[in-house]
């Protein structure tokens, strides 16, 4: 067990709900109205995240650690997915409306990189070490 990890784990998921929660009182002007309606999506995803995480630090078993990190990873996937479809920003307000194009696109490739993570940790738990 490392309990270095799993106190990390938690400090990061309570920074991590702390800003989801007051990013609509910093009143930036990138974030749209949408974001209601991902911050609780975030939230939820924040939390499970660390449960599963958690659990990777606490059991000892290799397949056992192999699925937590499989359930992180789908967690971040729908996560991931919901913040596109949702895409509570807009940055036309800064003259830089190209800009909402390259975060889309790079939330893309962060989907993609993390269904390729998903399907290497199935693999791993199949293969072994």
């Amino acid at each position: 067990m490392n309990i270095g990890g799993i106190f990390g784990e938690i400090l990061g998921a309570i920074i991590g709900i702390y800003i989801i929660q007051n990013i609509p009182n910093w009143h930036l002007s990138i974030i749209t109205s949408a974001f209601s309606q991902y911050a609780p999506i975030a939230t939820t995803a924040t939390i499970l995240t660390m449960l599963c995480r958690i659990c990777m630090y606490a059991l000892p078993f290799y397949r056992t650690q192999k699925i937590f990190e499989l359930g992180a990873h789908l967690i971040s996937i729908i996560s991931l997915y919901m913040l596109i479809l949702i895409f509570p920003f807009n940055f036309t307000n800064l003259g830089i409306p190209m800009l909402n194009t390259l975060v889309w696109v790079v939330l893309v490739i962060a989907l993609v990189g993390t269904g390729i993570a998903a399907i290497t940790s199935f693999v791993k738990f199949f293969v072994g070490k």
